[in-house]
């Protein structure tokens, strides 16, 4: 029989130090987006457990941004077009179904766009750690222009051109479809 002195003792600080050396080989610095959480309007301490336990973490739409969702092919053409033409590029989310673009509260609110949607107060967007950018994925999502360390957000007029651009080429007609 083992005795209770030789078996390893866990602390709560065993899963943070797993994570911070998880991070440490991904190449992850260190930034945890605290102030972009709390101003989202989550719980930060909820949205850091969800990451450490490598799942995605619900934030609420409609309080810091708005998130408009691309269908993924329109969604793809819009991001080149908008970093072709430098235009200033805030988070930008790939999921399995949209490319999600986060804009100012309001700004496309009044978008009626074939296969967009928008997400706006009342409305989550389920997220990933900011560590998991191409090709790295959590459940199918990845941050394709990730997160920083500022309040930047994209352009709605920006993305709305982008997107008439992307949708009129992709449909070969040079007319939305």
């Amino acid at each position: 029989m083992t005795s209770e002195a030789a078996l390893p003792r866990r602390t709560p600080g065993d899963r943070v130090r797993r994570a911070q050396l998880n991070d440490a080989a991904s190449g992850f610095d260190g930034f945890a987006p605290i102030s972009w959480i709390k101003r989202s309007g989550a719980i930060a301490s909820e949205v850091l457990l969800a990451w450490q336990d490598g799942k995605l973490a619900e934030v609420p739409a409609g309080n810091a941004w708005d998130a408009v969702r691309l269908p993924p092919g329109t969604g793809s053409a819009a991001f080149q077009q908008l970093r072709a033409s430098g235009s200033p590029l805030g988070p930008v989310l790939k999921t399995p179904d949209a490319f999600v673009f986060l804009v100012p509260v309001g700004a496309a609110s009044d978008w009626n766009l074939p296969g967009v949607s928008v997400l706006g107060r009342g409305e989550t967007l389920r997220v990933p750690h900011p560590v998991m950018t191409g090709p790295h994925e959590r459940d199918g999502c990845s941050w394709h222009h990730a997160l920083r360390d500022d309040d930047a957000l994209t352009d709605a007029d920006d993305l709305y051109g982008a997107y008439i651009g992307a949708a009129s080429f992709m449909d070969g007609t040079g007319a939305l479809g």
